[in-house]
């Protein structure tokens, strides 16, 4: 995977390949805000929708930790303010993660989790990228680069933000995702959801279902696990971390041999506690961070991709000037380069990454010091000096390891063997 990167990095920006994905992901945003939630319809008229709208602004940005998403034109708000930039960020992490040789791949597909997904930007962004990877590989003969479409799980509180993603994946004419696989994050236990599906096709079994056979009744155990997790911009302060720490732990043990979880956010302020408080708790579930040098990715605001993020703000925005009202006012809320068309983008200049790899196999160097390095190689199923042994169940770190965890590598697909 790391000798190809260059070549298809390369290669995706030299053809357009990814731009094109990114201009009709930007063009459905558009249609999306100028000809449906800007328009009016029968119950409120075009000036006021596009007043609420810009009231919106200043709250999606200045709230976006809150519980806000549901009440009027929030969720759109915030789609309009951060979709395409998002999306942008996530290509840039996948660019990452391709060039260290740690990108999910699967021969079955890959099952990507994004928790806070909001309008879809980084599940967009995954499904893009995995369909140029595999246009590229079948271009040039790599056949371990292809991997199948990618299956999106959305973790999403808010209602409204989900019909906002399902509205963006059809008016950009997308595969998905179209809807939210579950609601809250906290109180999502993944042992129990498994447990769960196995009463289901117990009971269908039991009622004669012509559509479920006795091979069905083995597929729980691979449900609700996955390749790649993602948390871009939802776990914001150490409160969040405290109170939804069991749902980590689940997580983190619900991951494939192989399986990524990447944090995304800023680089400074509370962002310092929350990546330190989840390094801590991912090494007690045997992820192991990888890639420190990667822990700041630089933005470039100067490229095609912001010169189209600035035409959606452009375009938008001379609608508001023309059916808004107390525009003015608003105006000193927000920053210049959202409503001034000769301002440049500005945005921020970098952010932080955290990648976790999950170390159910063989590691093939120790990477953290000497005593915290034979409690990953114990946990992995490796003795001290590397020699496989055998993992019983038991309690370790609060950590209840099982079985069926300890599949073989070969499973997961080439990428989780990839130099």
């Amino acid at each position: 995977m790391r000798t190809t990167a260059d070549g298809f990095l390369e290669w995706v920006e030299s053809t357009e390949r990814r731009f094109q994905d990114f201009d009709q992901l930007a063009a459905g945003l558009e249609t999306l805000l100028l000809d449906h939630v800007l328009t009016g319809n029968v119950e409120i008229s075009a000036t006021e929708a596009c007043t609420q709208f810009a009231k919106a602004l200043p709250l999606a940005l200045s709230k976006c930790d809150e519980p806000i998403y549901d009440a009027p034109f929030v969720a759109e708000a915030y789609a309009f303010l951060h979709l395409l930039e998002r999306y942008r960020r996530f290509s840039q992490v996948l660019d990452v993660l391709l060039r260290a040789g740690v990108l999910p791949m699967r021969d079955s597909g890959i099952d990507i989790l994004d928790v806070g997904a909001g309008p879809g930007p980084a599940l967009f962004a995954s499904s893009d990228f995995y369909d140029q990877l595999t246009e590229y590989a079948e271009k040039h003969s790599i056949a371990g680069l292809a991997t199948p479409q990618p299956k999106p799980h959305a973790v999403e509180a808010s209602p409204s933000m989900g019909h906002v993603m399902h509205w963006i994946s059809e008016l950009s004419n997308r595969r998905g995702p179209h809807q939210r696989r579950l609601g809250s994050f906290q109180g999502t236990d993944f042992d129990q959801l498994r447990i769960e599906e196995r009463e289901a096709t117990v009971r269908a079994l039991q009622e004669d279902d012509p559509w479920i056979t006795i091979s069905d009744l083995f597929a729980w155990q691979d449900e609700w696990r996955f390749n790649f997790g993602i948390f871009s911009y939802f776990l914001t302060n150490e409160r969040i971390i405290s109170e939804t720490r069991r749902e980590l732990q689940s997580l983190f043990a619900s991951m494939r041999a192989g399986g990524v979880v990447v944090i995304l956010g800023a680089v400074a302020g509370n962002y310092r506690k929350v990546y330190k408080a989840v390094d801590k708790l991912a090494k007690r579930e045997v992820m192991r961070r990888i890639e420190q040098r990667h822990s700041r990715i630089v933005c470039d605001h100067a490229d095609r991709y912001t010169f189209r993020i600035k035409q959606v703000y452009s375009r938008v925005w001379e609608r508001l000037d023309a059916e808004a009202t107390g525009l003015d006012a608003l105006k000193r809320e927000l920053p210049k380069d959202l409503w001034d068309p000769s301002a440049p983008i500005k945005g921020m200049r970098e952010f932080g990454l955290r990648v976790f790899r999950r170390i159910d196999m063989a590691p093939q160097r120790a990477s953290w010091h000497k005593k915290k390095g034979k409690i990953a190689w114990h946990r992995a199923g490796y003795g001290p000096a590397g020699k496989s042994t055998t993992v019983k169940s038991s309690v370790a770190q609060g950590v209840m390891w099982r079985s069926h965890f300890k599949r073989p590598i070969s499973e997961y697909g080439s990428a989780d063997c990839a130099t």
